[in-house]
């Protein structure tokens, strides 16, 4: 049996420390210090409605049941929406906003940053208090 209380179970914003695409070696800066993207979770406000959004936004333009770019963009912007900060902007290309982590996601050169960043933000247990 497991006894919690609800705020265990509700859902806090995570830090993942990024790691070399091909070592799979923790990445940090020349001080020395970690690179780390923040989030919250897929249950978060913030990305349930982005979620909406891009769901309205795929109806409107008759590409519901299709396959099509809009699956990047949706993908992008679920991900761009639950980014909350980093740890360095020089490495991200400047001060952290909503403008610079889209340019930083739909970037090609960031794609195995951005996988990471997708699969820590599907996992949900990354999203509770331990």
């Amino acid at each position: 049996m497991i006894i919690a209380s609800l705020k265990e179970l509700r859902p806090v914003p995570s830090t993942l420390q990024l790691k070399h695409p091909i070592t799979g070696e923790l990445v940090f800066t020349g001080d020395n210090e970690p690179l780390t993207i923040t989030m919250v979770g897929q249950d978060s406000t913030q990305v349930f409605d982005e979620v909406l959004l891009s769901a309205k936004r795929r109806a409107e333009a008759g590409e519901h049941g299709k396959t099509t770019e809009f699956d990047i963009a949706e993908r992008h912007s679920f991900i761009t929406a639950a980014i909350t900060g980093w740890s360095h902007d020089d490495f991200f290309g400047g001060k952290f906003s909503k403008k610079k982590i889209a340019e930083f996601v739909r970037d090609p050169e960031n794609a195995a940053l951005v996988g990471q960043i997708e699969v820590h933000l599907l996992e949900r247990a990354n999203f509770f208090a331990k």
